[in-house]
């Protein structure tokens, strides 16, 4: 794996080892790129290492709801949402699929404050994605993992 700074290369040491600490066996590195995987319930997490400038951003993110109807009602009700979450948010990625995001700078990050944004983030992702299929359409991201399981 190839690291773009030092900074880089050492907020993913640190990163690995508080996810390892947090959640043993349960976290999955991947081999290619600067990111570990993770899920609970219905939800699953990456946590990807980013270089940023000199420093780095941690962005923690799971994937909500494939294949949603994008309408208007939809993107009043993840605004609304948003404005009620007090870190995080969702977004839309692609033609029609949902995600829920929470961003840390990685000079300063800590272990604590790692295992809160990954468990806001499958938490809100688990409560968030039955939610959001029954009224706007499309597939839970942990039914489309599960389909294309070998």
């Amino acid at each position: 794996m190839r690291f773009a700074t030092p900074a880089h290369e050492q907020t993913f040491t640190k990163v690995g080892t508080y996810l390892r600490e947090l959640f043993g066996d349960k976290v999955e590195q991947m081999e290619d790129k600067p990111q570990f995987l993770l899920a609970r319930g219905s939800a699953a997490a990456s946590i990807a290492v980013f270089p940023r400038g000199s420093d780095t951003v941690v962005s923690v993110r799971a994937w909500v709801v494939f294949g949603a109807r994008i309408t208007l009602e939809l993107c009043q009700f993840l605004l609304r949402e948003n404005s009620r979450l007090q870190f995080g948010a969702f977004g839309l990625a692609g033609d029609d699929d949902i995600f829920f995001r929470y961003s840390l700078v990685g000079s300063t990050i800590n272990r604590e404050e790692l295992e809160a944004a990954v468990l806001t983030v499958l938490g809100t992702a688990d409560d968030f994605d039955d939610v959001i299929k029954t009224r706007f359409g499309g597939q839970r991201a942990a039914d489309v993992v599960r389909e294309d399981a070998p």
